[in-house]
């Protein structure tokens, strides 16, 4: 008498199942090795950028003063692209610099003005994120043409598990761009970056990409 073999249904499910989580696991090693290699390209495409503008300073007492605010971009740089999170305190400081190393390259009076009531904000958010936004409002937002300005920041109300942030006082980034920044732009990077942010803090059904209301760019982090 032939005698067949059946196999167990509930083995394939196991099997399946197994498999499942393998590339579960997998997936999430792979989202997390971008979220560290965005923050290294993002800060070396920055980096980059400000070595450049160093050799515009012909004065060497600004050039020096210069050379010591990158240095300490630098430092910044170096220590947290491998943290998934910062103190917005630590991030506002870095765009301080960023701000007075463009009035010293380009010869310009660009203020930087954050609200005095971010210094009690309590929240963290990923490395770069507002020297990111910094970075794109003196790179394209400032007028060649106007030798002073501004750039502003303040806190938005808070809902449910996210903190807005205010950004304005410059020329806000176009609605085809902040809808879908191409590939290499620094909102690119910033948008992967604060996407893989919401999900590790299991709020990602709250991730809302940064948009402009009047004259203010208006980004949320989770809290």
């Amino acid at each position: 008498m032939e005698v067949v073999n059946q196999t167990d249904p509930g083995y394939g499910f196991w099997v399946l199942f197994g498999l499942f989580l393998l590339w579960g696991v997998a997936w999430d090693n792979l989202q997390q090795t971008r979220y560290y290699l965005d923050g290294r390209l993002a800060g070396a495409h920055t980096m980059n950028n400000l070595l450049l503008n160093a050799r515009l300073i012909d004065d060497n007492d600004r050039q020096r003063e210069y050379l010591g605010l990158l240095t300490g971009l630098v430092r910044y740089n170096y220590e947290q692209q491998a943290k998934e999170e910062v103190p917005l305190q630590d991030e506002l400081a870095q765009a301080a610099s960023l701000v007075a190393m463009y009035n010293l390259s380009h010869g310009r009076n660009v203020r930087w003005e954050p609200d005095a009531a971010l210094d009690e904000l309590q929240m963290n958010l990923p490395p770069f994120s507002m020297l990111c936004l910094v970075e794109n409002a003196l790179t394209h937002g400032m007028n060649p043409g106007q030798e002073n300005g501004s750039i502003r920041i303040a806190a938005g109300p808070k809902k449910g598990p996210m903190q807005a942030l205010y950004l304005s006082g410059y020329g806000l980034p176009q609605p085809r761009v902040l809808k879908r920044p191409p590939k290499g732009h620094g909102l690119h990077y910033l948008y992967q970056r604060l996407h893989h942010f919401c999900v590790a803090r299991s709020s990602h059904n709250y991730y809302v990409k940064p948009f402009v209301q009047g004259n203010q760019l208006i980004i949320q982090f989770p809290v």
